[in-house]
């Protein structure tokens, strides 16, 4: 049934079962009259009720994988490793949970919802999201008019929470940050500077005019540092003799370093160096090549 709402481009399940309700359409051969087609808040109420910690465990267990697969590390953008965080509502809901944030509606009064802060790195390969975070109630307040409700911690109050959280998980291999408007705040901002990161922030059409200032004041300066990052990759060939009960192999690592400017053609793997030494049953051979991943003006 989600997949036929899907396919017709409904909002909802029970757009669905309206379009199946109508007359002129065709749409009643293709289910069962024994087929039930749930509502929306049934599904609503099963998201509520869902035990999450083994979808939690299989997500632990794909980050793993994906860190000794080094997924991180070719999953980039223009040689950058990317993470983009932003909060998501799953549902709103009548019922009477502890914990949960609420919010006041101008005729249907105060009613709760469910609340997440997510992380995702994005690239060009598989987008894993590897944290997230609900925001739960942390104090009550007097509403407009007059009625109690619970408040919940903002988004960026949760990020600094969950940034070292983020960093022990991935092994602080993510390069740039990427945040909507709300995160434009000194506190985000200067946490990730000390961290020695980048963000990037990204402005919805009304708050473009702070940005075109900026761009205005810039275009007629010249950068004040470049720079590159390079990929050092070493690659370790071990061959043994056919007396050896060992078996041939190859390892590569690859180290990143900030360095002026050079000369060398940008994503060119150049050998810098070549040692070749020979033991009792096997011959080591280790080349040292450099690669240009970025050039930046700051």
């Amino acid at each position: 049934m989600i997949y036929a709402s899907m396919m017709c481009h409904h909002r909802s399940l029970n757009e669905l079962i309206q379009t199946n309700d109508c007359r002129t359409t065709n749409f009643k051969p293709l289910f069962k009259r024994t087929e039930y087609i749930p509502k929306m808040h049934g599904l609503r109420d099963c998201i509520i009720d869902t035990d999450y910690k083994q979808i939690e465990n299989i997500n632990k267990s794909v980050i793993q994988k994906a860190k000794e697969n080094k997924v991180f590390n070719k999953n980039t953008i223009d040689g950058l490793r990317v993470m983009a965080w932003d909060g998501v509502e799953l549902t709103e809901t009548n019922k009477d949970i502890d914990g949960l944030p609420e919010r006041e509606h101008k005729d249907e009064g105060i009613r709760k919802y469910i609340k997440y802060l997510c992380a995702m790195n994005v690239g060009e390969r598989a987008n894993i999201m590897v944290a997230s975070k609900q925001l739960l109630e942390v104090e009550k307040v007097t509403s407009k008019s007059g009625k109690e409700r619970a408040k919940t911690i903002g988004e960026t109050t949760a990020f600094q929470e969950m940034y070292s959280d983020v960093e022990k998980q991935v092994g602080g291999v993510i390069d740039v940050h990427v945040f909507d408007a709300l995160y434009l705040d000194q506190y985000v901002t200067n946490m990730i500077n000390k961290k020695g990161k980048y963000f990037v922030i990204r402005l919805k059409e009304e708050r473009l005019s702070i940005y075109k200032d900026a761009k205005g004041l810039f275009e007629k300066q010249t950068p004040k540092e470049e720079y590159e990052i390079v990929e050092i990759i070493t690659e370790k060939e071990v061959k043994y003799s056919k007396k050896a009960k060992h078996k041939d192999y190859k390892k590569t690592k690859i180290k990143r370093e900030k360095r002026s400017i050079t000369k060398n053609k940008l994503n060119k793997k150049v050998l810098i160096e070549e040692k070749v030494s020979e033991r009792k049953n096997s011959k080591v051979k280790i080349r040292i090549y450099e690669k240009v991943v970025v050039r930046k003006q700051v």
